[in-house]
């Protein structure tokens, strides 16, 4: 579960996109995260192995996590749609 990834290693992630784009995605972080903590994000991802969708189901927990920090960081959130780590366009959220 995203529990056994460091809530800094997101923040992490988060800072490093905001630091290069006034406005981001969660999209963007989670590529961004799994850039910077490949071996945590497959770890995460090994976890949910027997779900119908691990990876749906780990981006949707990241979400999650992703939108707990950036409100605590200030942000504030807006419904979006943008190219995920499959290169399929999906919803997400922008923070500004």
């Amino acid at each position: 579960m995203t529990s056994q990834i460091p809530t800094l290693f997101i923040k992490r992630a988060i800072l490093d996109v905001a630091r290069k784009n006034r406005s981001f995605d969660s999209h963007d972080v989670i590529k961004r995260f799994i850039e910077l903590y490949t071996a945590a994000y497959h770890a995460a991802l090994q976890k949910l192995q027997g779900r119908r969708s691990p990876v749906h189901a780990l981006h949707t927990l990241l979400g999650c996590r992703i939108a707990k920090i950036c409100q605590q960081l200030g942000y504030q959130r807006q419904q979006s749609r943008s190219t995920d780590i499959h290169g399929q366009h999906s919803r997400c959220l922008r923070w500004v």
